[in-house]
Protein backbone atom coordinates (compact mmCIF):
# COMPACT_ATOMS: atom_id res chain seq x y z
CA UNK A 1 0.00 0.00 0.00
CA UNK A 2 0.91 3.64 -0.42
CA UNK A 3 0.63 5.35 2.96
CA UNK A 4 1.18 8.97 4.00
CA UNK A 5 1.95 9.88 7.62
CA UNK A 6 1.14 13.53 8.38
CA UNK A 7 2.19 15.39 11.52
CA UNK A 8 2.61 18.83 13.03
CA UNK A 9 6.37 19.63 13.06
CA UNK A 10 6.90 18.98 16.76
CA UNK A 11 8.94 16.06 18.07
CA UNK A 12 6.17 14.99 20.43
CA UNK A 13 3.76 14.76 17.49
CA UNK A 14 6.08 13.04 15.01
CA UNK A 15 7.88 10.62 17.33
CA UNK A 16 4.76 8.54 18.18
CA UNK A 17 4.41 7.77 14.45
CA UNK A 18 7.97 6.75 13.69
CA UNK A 19 7.88 3.17 14.97
CA UNK A 20 4.81 2.37 12.89
CA UNK A 21 6.35 4.04 9.85
CA UNK A 22 9.48 1.92 10.23
CA UNK A 23 7.42 -1.25 10.69
CA UNK A 24 5.49 -0.54 7.50
CA UNK A 25 8.57 0.27 5.39
CA UNK A 26 10.23 -2.93 6.60
CA UNK A 27 7.05 -4.81 5.67
CA UNK A 28 7.30 -3.60 2.08
CA UNK A 29 4.82 -0.72 2.07
CA UNK A 30 5.54 2.57 0.32
CA UNK A 31 5.55 5.23 3.06
CA UNK A 32 5.86 9.02 2.97
CA UNK A 33 6.30 11.25 6.01
CA UNK A 34 4.74 14.71 5.62
CA UNK A 35 6.00 17.15 8.24
CA UNK A 36 8.53 19.92 8.93
CA UNK A 37 12.18 20.19 7.92
CA UNK A 38 13.48 19.80 11.49
CA UNK A 39 12.05 16.26 11.55
CA UNK A 40 13.45 15.18 8.19
CA UNK A 41 16.22 13.00 9.62
CA UNK A 42 13.79 11.30 12.00
CA UNK A 43 11.44 10.43 9.13
CA UNK A 44 14.17 9.19 6.83
CA UNK A 45 15.69 6.96 9.53
CA UNK A 46 12.47 4.90 9.35
CA UNK A 47 13.06 4.18 5.67
CA UNK A 48 10.20 6.43 4.62
CA UNK A 49 10.39 9.16 2.00
CA UNK A 50 10.26 12.69 3.40
CA UNK A 51 7.88 15.32 2.04
CA UNK A 52 8.07 18.88 3.35
CA UNK A 53 5.14 20.93 4.60
CA UNK A 54 4.51 24.22 2.74
CA UNK A 55 7.07 26.84 3.75
CA UNK A 56 4.60 29.05 5.64
CA UNK A 57 3.83 26.22 8.09
CA UNK A 58 7.30 24.67 8.23
CA UNK A 59 7.98 25.89 11.77
CA UNK A 60 11.04 25.16 13.88
CA UNK A 61 9.37 24.28 17.18
CA UNK A 62 12.34 22.71 18.94
CA UNK A 63 12.41 25.72 21.27
CA UNK A 64 8.88 27.00 20.94
CA UNK A 65 9.21 30.07 23.16
CA UNK A 66 12.45 31.15 21.51
CA UNK A 67 10.92 30.81 18.06
CA UNK A 68 7.68 32.51 19.12
CA UNK A 69 8.66 34.92 21.92
CA UNK A 70 5.20 36.54 22.05
CA UNK A 71 3.75 33.21 23.21
CA UNK A 72 5.04 33.78 26.75
CA UNK A 73 2.86 36.88 27.07
CA UNK A 74 -0.27 34.72 26.95
CA UNK A 75 -1.28 33.30 30.31
CA UNK A 76 -1.33 29.50 30.62
CA UNK A 77 -4.86 28.25 30.17
CA UNK A 78 -7.42 29.47 27.66
CA UNK A 79 -5.29 32.42 26.47
CA UNK A 80 -2.25 30.26 25.73
CA UNK A 81 -4.45 27.55 24.25
CA UNK A 82 -6.07 29.99 21.83
CA UNK A 83 -2.64 31.30 20.79
CA UNK A 84 -1.37 27.78 20.16
CA UNK A 85 -4.41 26.73 18.16
CA UNK A 86 -4.37 29.92 16.11
CA UNK A 87 -0.64 29.71 15.43
CA UNK A 88 0.28 26.03 15.22
CA UNK A 89 -2.87 23.97 14.71
CA UNK A 90 -5.98 25.61 13.26
CA UNK A 91 -4.07 28.51 11.74
CA UNK A 92 -2.01 26.05 9.70
CA UNK A 93 -4.97 24.00 8.49
CA UNK A 94 -5.37 25.49 5.03
CA UNK A 95 -1.70 25.31 4.03
CA UNK A 96 -1.28 21.84 5.50
CA UNK A 97 -4.38 20.69 3.61
CA UNK A 98 -3.34 22.18 0.27
CA UNK A 99 0.04 20.48 0.51
CA UNK A 100 -1.50 17.21 1.68
CA UNK A 101 -4.07 17.15 -1.11
CA UNK A 102 -1.31 17.69 -3.67
CA UNK A 103 0.76 14.93 -2.07
CA UNK A 104 -2.20 12.54 -2.12
CA UNK A 105 -2.56 13.15 -5.86
CA UNK A 106 1.17 12.95 -6.63
CA UNK A 107 1.68 9.82 -4.56
CA UNK A 108 -1.66 8.22 -5.43
CA UNK A 109 -2.05 7.43 -1.73
CA UNK A 110 -4.25 4.62 -0.49
CA UNK A 111 -4.18 5.72 3.15
CA UNK A 112 -3.38 8.85 5.16
CA UNK A 113 -2.38 8.36 8.78
CA UNK A 114 -2.35 11.61 10.75
CA UNK A 115 -1.65 12.51 14.35
CA UNK A 116 -4.86 13.90 15.72
CA UNK A 117 -3.69 17.51 16.07
CA UNK A 118 -2.78 17.71 12.40
CA UNK A 119 -5.79 19.77 11.32
CA UNK A 120 -4.77 19.75 7.68
CA UNK A 121 -6.50 16.37 7.62
CA UNK A 122 -9.92 17.81 8.50
CA UNK A 123 -10.94 19.04 5.02
CA UNK A 124 -10.11 15.60 3.62
CA UNK A 125 -12.10 13.95 6.42
CA UNK A 126 -15.12 16.08 5.53
CA UNK A 127 -15.12 14.93 1.92
CA UNK A 128 -17.11 11.96 0.67
CA UNK A 129 -15.18 8.77 1.31
CA UNK A 130 -15.15 7.96 -2.38
CA UNK A 131 -13.35 11.25 -3.05
CA UNK A 132 -10.43 10.73 -0.68
CA UNK A 133 -8.01 8.08 0.60
CA UNK A 134 -8.78 6.06 3.69
CA UNK A 135 -8.06 8.16 6.78
CA UNK A 136 -6.62 6.76 10.03
CA UNK A 137 -6.17 8.99 13.07
CA UNK A 138 -3.38 8.40 15.57
CA UNK A 139 -4.08 9.61 19.10
CA UNK A 140 -1.02 11.23 20.65
CA UNK A 141 -2.73 12.47 23.79
CA UNK A 142 -5.84 11.69 25.84
CA UNK A 143 -8.99 10.56 24.07
CA UNK A 144 -11.31 13.52 23.51
CA UNK A 145 -14.57 11.75 22.74
CA UNK A 146 -17.56 12.46 25.05
CA UNK A 147 -17.11 11.27 28.64
CA UNK A 148 -19.79 9.12 30.25
CA UNK A 149 -19.94 11.44 33.27
CA UNK A 150 -20.72 14.49 31.11
CA UNK A 151 -17.55 16.39 32.03
CA UNK A 152 -15.80 18.54 29.43
CA UNK A 153 -12.24 17.88 28.36
CA UNK A 154 -9.68 20.48 29.34
CA UNK A 155 -10.38 21.43 32.98
CA UNK A 156 -8.95 18.06 34.18
CA UNK A 157 -12.06 17.24 36.19
CA UNK A 158 -11.90 13.89 37.99
CA UNK A 159 -14.25 11.20 36.77
CA UNK A 160 -17.59 11.56 38.53
CA UNK A 161 -18.71 8.62 40.63
CA UNK A 162 -22.00 10.04 41.92
CA UNK A 163 -25.07 11.65 40.41
CA UNK A 164 -24.59 14.99 42.18
CA UNK A 165 -21.19 15.51 40.56
CA UNK A 166 -22.47 14.33 37.18
CA UNK A 167 -25.26 16.88 37.35
CA UNK A 168 -22.78 19.66 38.15
CA UNK A 169 -20.66 18.59 35.18
CA UNK A 170 -23.61 18.48 32.79
CA UNK A 171 -25.39 21.63 34.02
CA UNK A 172 -22.41 23.86 34.81
CA UNK A 173 -18.99 22.58 33.81
CA UNK A 174 -19.77 21.49 30.25
CA UNK A 175 -21.63 24.69 29.25
CA UNK A 176 -18.92 26.78 30.90
CA UNK A 177 -16.14 25.03 28.99
CA UNK A 178 -18.11 25.30 25.75
CA UNK A 179 -18.43 29.06 26.22
CA UNK A 180 -14.74 29.43 27.09
CA UNK A 181 -13.69 27.49 23.98
CA UNK A 182 -16.14 29.26 21.67
CA UNK A 183 -13.45 31.51 20.09
CA UNK A 184 -11.45 28.44 19.06
CA UNK A 185 -14.53 26.78 17.58
CA UNK A 186 -15.35 30.02 15.74
CA UNK A 187 -11.85 30.11 14.24
CA UNK A 188 -12.21 26.46 13.20
CA UNK A 189 -15.58 27.17 11.56
CA UNK A 190 -14.28 30.28 9.78
CA UNK A 191 -11.33 28.42 8.26
CA UNK A 192 -13.52 25.57 7.07
CA UNK A 193 -16.06 27.96 5.54
CA UNK A 194 -13.20 29.55 3.63
CA UNK A 195 -12.38 26.12 2.25
CA UNK A 196 -15.96 25.57 1.12
CA UNK A 197 -17.33 23.55 4.06
CA UNK A 198 -20.32 25.63 5.10
CA UNK A 199 -22.35 23.11 7.09
CA UNK A 200 -19.83 20.67 8.47
CA UNK A 201 -21.30 20.36 12.04
CA UNK A 202 -18.00 19.06 13.44
CA UNK A 203 -16.19 20.22 16.58
CA UNK A 204 -12.53 21.17 16.70
CA UNK A 205 -12.01 19.12 19.86
CA UNK A 206 -12.90 15.72 18.41
CA UNK A 207 -13.33 16.01 14.64
CA UNK A 208 -10.03 14.30 13.87
CA UNK A 209 -11.12 11.44 16.12
CA UNK A 210 -14.76 10.95 15.18
CA UNK A 211 -14.52 11.63 11.43
CA UNK A 212 -11.73 9.09 10.87
CA UNK A 213 -12.35 5.80 9.12
CA UNK A 214 -10.39 4.32 12.02
CA UNK A 215 -8.73 5.88 15.04
CA UNK A 216 -5.82 4.32 16.93
CA UNK A 217 -5.46 5.46 20.54
CA UNK A 218 -1.94 4.96 21.88
CA UNK A 219 -2.70 3.67 25.36
CA UNK A 220 -4.74 0.95 27.07
CA UNK A 221 -8.35 1.19 28.30
CA UNK A 222 -7.34 1.32 31.97
CA UNK A 223 -5.59 4.65 31.38
CA UNK A 224 -8.68 6.27 29.92
CA UNK A 225 -11.95 7.34 31.50
CA UNK A 226 -15.06 5.33 30.60
CA UNK A 227 -16.46 6.87 27.42
CA UNK A 228 -19.20 6.20 24.92
CA UNK A 229 -16.58 4.80 22.61
CA UNK A 230 -17.15 5.05 18.88
CA UNK A 231 -16.76 1.76 17.03
CA UNK A 232 -14.00 3.25 14.88
CA UNK A 233 -11.71 3.75 17.92
CA UNK A 234 -9.18 1.05 18.75
CA UNK A 235 -6.72 1.02 21.64
CA UNK A 236 -3.31 -0.04 20.37
CA UNK A 237 -1.22 0.08 23.54
CA UNK A 238 2.09 1.93 23.55
CA UNK A 239 3.14 3.48 20.27
CA UNK A 240 6.00 1.38 18.88
CA UNK A 241 9.38 3.07 19.22
CA UNK A 242 12.30 3.00 16.84
CA UNK A 243 15.51 1.85 18.44
CA UNK A 244 17.22 4.81 20.08
CA UNK A 245 20.49 6.03 18.58
CA UNK A 246 21.31 7.97 21.76
CA UNK A 247 24.47 6.49 23.28
CA UNK A 248 24.47 5.27 26.85
CA UNK A 249 25.81 7.87 29.29
CA UNK A 250 29.25 7.31 30.78
CA UNK A 251 27.60 6.70 34.15
CA UNK A 252 25.26 3.97 32.88
CA UNK A 253 26.76 1.22 35.05
CA UNK A 254 26.09 3.22 38.22
CA UNK A 255 22.37 2.41 38.10
CA UNK A 256 23.09 -1.10 39.36
CA UNK A 257 24.51 0.32 42.60
CA UNK A 258 21.23 1.89 43.80
CA UNK A 259 17.97 0.32 44.92
CA UNK A 260 16.00 3.44 43.94
CA UNK A 261 16.53 5.13 40.59
CA UNK A 262 14.38 8.19 39.90
CA UNK A 263 14.10 9.90 36.50
CA UNK A 264 13.15 13.58 36.36
CA UNK A 265 12.15 15.22 33.08
CA UNK A 266 10.27 18.26 31.84
CA UNK A 267 10.12 16.88 28.31
CA UNK A 268 11.03 18.79 25.16
CA UNK A 269 8.39 21.58 25.14
CA UNK A 270 7.72 22.96 28.63
CA UNK A 271 11.39 22.86 29.62
CA UNK A 272 12.35 26.51 29.36
CA UNK A 273 12.49 26.83 33.15
CA UNK A 274 14.14 23.96 34.99
CA UNK A 275 13.28 25.74 38.22
CA UNK A 276 9.68 24.56 37.74
CA UNK A 277 10.17 20.84 38.39
CA UNK A 278 13.73 19.62 37.93
CA UNK A 279 15.40 21.92 40.47
CA UNK A 280 12.94 21.28 43.34
CA UNK A 281 13.10 17.54 42.59
CA UNK A 282 16.88 17.61 42.95
CA UNK A 283 16.55 19.53 46.20
CA UNK A 284 13.95 17.08 47.47
CA UNK A 285 16.08 14.02 46.75
CA UNK A 286 19.58 15.37 47.43
CA UNK A 287 21.40 13.05 49.78
CA UNK A 288 18.60 10.48 49.92
CA UNK A 289 20.24 7.16 50.82
CA UNK A 290 20.53 4.52 48.12
CA UNK A 291 18.81 6.84 45.62
CA UNK A 292 20.15 7.93 42.24
CA UNK A 293 18.41 10.84 40.50
CA UNK A 294 18.65 11.08 36.71
CA UNK A 295 17.81 14.26 34.82
CA UNK A 296 17.24 14.64 31.10
CA UNK A 297 17.13 18.18 29.72
CA UNK A 298 15.03 17.28 26.68
CA UNK A 299 17.73 18.40 24.28
CA UNK A 300 18.84 21.56 26.00
CA UNK A 301 22.58 21.86 26.55
CA UNK A 302 23.71 20.31 29.81
CA UNK A 303 25.99 23.30 30.30
CA UNK A 304 22.91 25.53 30.47
CA UNK A 305 21.65 23.76 33.57
CA UNK A 306 21.05 26.49 36.16
CA UNK A 307 21.62 24.64 39.45
CA UNK A 308 24.40 22.58 40.98
CA UNK A 309 23.85 18.85 40.82
CA UNK A 310 23.77 16.96 44.12
CA UNK A 311 26.27 14.14 44.50
CA UNK A 312 23.53 11.56 43.89
CA UNK A 313 22.34 13.09 40.58
CA UNK A 314 23.38 12.60 36.97
CA UNK A 315 22.36 14.60 33.90
CA UNK A 316 22.15 14.16 30.12
CA UNK A 317 20.57 16.06 27.23
CA UNK A 318 18.86 12.86 26.07
CA UNK A 319 18.63 9.35 27.45
CA UNK A 320 17.63 6.19 25.57
CA UNK A 321 14.29 5.36 27.16
CA UNK A 322 14.17 1.83 25.76
CA UNK A 323 17.24 1.10 27.89
CA UNK A 324 16.39 3.32 30.84
CA UNK A 325 12.70 2.90 31.72
CA UNK A 326 12.91 -0.79 32.74
CA UNK A 327 15.70 0.20 35.17
CA UNK A 328 13.97 3.03 37.08
CA UNK A 329 11.63 2.90 40.07
CA UNK A 330 9.91 6.27 39.71
CA UNK A 331 9.28 8.92 37.07
CA UNK A 332 8.85 12.59 38.01
CA UNK A 333 7.48 14.43 34.99
CA UNK A 334 5.35 17.34 33.83
CA UNK A 335 3.08 14.88 32.08
CA UNK A 336 3.92 14.45 28.40
CA UNK A 337 1.53 11.79 27.11
CA UNK A 338 4.11 9.74 25.22
CA UNK A 339 6.60 9.62 28.08
CA UNK A 340 3.86 8.75 30.57
CA UNK A 341 2.62 5.83 28.48
CA UNK A 342 6.14 4.52 27.92
CA UNK A 343 6.68 4.59 31.68
CA UNK A 344 3.36 2.86 32.36
CA UNK A 345 4.21 0.15 29.83
CA UNK A 346 7.38 -0.45 31.86
CA UNK A 347 5.43 -0.56 35.14
CA UNK A 348 6.91 2.66 36.55
CA UNK A 349 4.89 4.75 39.07
CA UNK A 350 4.67 8.46 38.30
CA UNK A 351 4.67 11.79 40.11
CA UNK A 352 3.30 14.45 37.76
CA UNK A 353 3.34 18.24 37.86
CA UNK A 354 1.94 19.89 34.73
CA UNK A 355 -0.24 22.89 33.96
CA UNK A 356 0.08 23.56 30.22
CA UNK A 357 -1.04 21.92 26.97
CA UNK A 358 -2.67 18.54 27.66
CA UNK A 359 -0.70 17.90 30.83
CA UNK A 360 -3.40 18.57 33.49
CA UNK A 361 -5.69 16.04 31.79
CA UNK A 362 -2.88 13.48 31.63
CA UNK A 363 -2.08 14.14 35.29
CA UNK A 364 -5.71 13.64 36.28
CA UNK A 365 -5.72 10.24 34.57
CA UNK A 366 -2.54 9.23 36.42
CA UNK A 367 -4.27 9.89 39.73
CA UNK A 368 -7.53 8.24 38.59
CA UNK A 369 -5.74 5.08 37.46
CA UNK A 370 -3.90 4.84 40.78
CA UNK A 371 -0.47 4.73 39.12
CA UNK A 372 0.89 7.89 40.67
CA UNK A 373 0.34 11.26 42.33
CA UNK A 374 -0.87 14.46 40.69
CA UNK A 375 0.73 17.46 42.40
CA UNK A 376 -1.81 19.73 40.65
CA UNK A 377 0.74 22.42 39.87
CA UNK A 378 3.57 22.97 37.41
CA UNK A 379 5.79 24.45 40.12
CA UNK A 380 5.75 22.16 43.16
CA UNK A 381 7.87 22.79 46.21
CA UNK A 382 10.68 20.46 47.18
CA UNK A 383 8.65 19.46 50.24
CA UNK A 384 5.64 18.50 48.14
CA UNK A 385 7.86 16.38 45.90
CA UNK A 386 9.60 14.75 48.87
CA UNK A 387 6.25 13.88 50.45
CA UNK A 388 4.99 12.41 47.17
CA UNK A 389 8.14 10.33 46.74
CA UNK A 390 7.72 8.98 50.27
CA UNK A 391 4.10 8.06 49.54
CA UNK A 392 5.03 6.27 46.32
CA UNK A 393 7.68 4.13 47.96
CA UNK A 394 5.81 3.44 51.19
CA UNK A 395 2.39 2.70 49.70
CA UNK A 396 2.71 -0.41 47.57
CA UNK A 397 -0.65 0.25 45.88
CA UNK A 398 1.08 2.58 43.43
CA UNK A 399 3.53 -0.11 42.37
CA UNK A 400 0.72 -2.67 42.25
CA UNK A 401 -1.46 -0.48 39.98
CA UNK A 402 1.53 0.35 37.77
CA UNK A 403 2.39 -3.33 37.43
CA UNK A 404 -1.23 -4.07 36.55
CA UNK A 405 -1.29 -1.52 33.74
CA UNK A 406 2.08 -2.77 32.50
CA UNK A 407 0.55 -6.25 32.22
CA UNK A 408 -2.32 -4.77 30.25
CA UNK A 409 0.11 -3.08 27.86
CA UNK A 410 1.73 -6.47 27.26
CA UNK A 411 -1.55 -7.67 25.76
CA UNK A 412 -1.45 -5.00 23.05
CA UNK A 413 0.79 -5.63 20.05
CA UNK A 414 0.59 -2.20 18.47
CA UNK A 415 2.00 -3.06 15.01
CA UNK A 416 -0.23 -6.12 14.75
CA UNK A 417 -3.32 -4.15 15.81
CA UNK A 418 -2.50 -1.42 13.32
CA UNK A 419 -2.08 -3.95 10.52
CA UNK A 420 -5.46 -5.49 11.39
CA UNK A 421 -6.96 -2.01 11.19
CA UNK A 422 -5.23 -1.37 7.88
CA UNK A 423 -6.36 -4.69 6.42
CA UNK A 424 -9.95 -4.09 7.55
CA UNK A 425 -10.01 -0.71 5.85
CA UNK A 426 -8.34 -2.07 2.73
CA UNK A 427 -10.96 -4.78 2.46
CA UNK A 428 -13.83 -2.33 2.88
CA UNK A 429 -12.32 0.04 0.32
CA UNK A 430 -11.36 -2.64 -2.18
CA UNK A 431 -7.62 -2.05 -2.45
Amino acid sequence: MKIIFAATPIGGHVNPLLGTMQFLTQSGHDVVGYTGSTLRDSVERTGATFRLLPSDVDFDLRDIDKGFPDRASYAPGIERMFYDFKTFFLGTMESQYVGLEQLVDDFDADVVVYEHLFYGAVPLLLKERSARPAMIGWGITYLSTPRQDGAPHGPALPFATDEVTRKIYVDDAFPGATAALAPIQELYDTILRGLGFQNHASHFGNSTTLLADAFCQTTVPSFEYPQDQDSSITFVGAAPQIRSTTPLPYWADELENFSRVVLVTQGTVANEDFGALVAPSLTALAGEPDTLVLVTTGGRAVTDFPVDLPANARIAAYLPFDWLLPKINLLITNGGYGTVNQALAAGVPIIVAGATEDKPEVAARIAWAGVGIDLKTATPTAEAIRDAVTQIFENQEFAKCSAGIASEFQNYDSPAIFMQTLDRIAESRGF
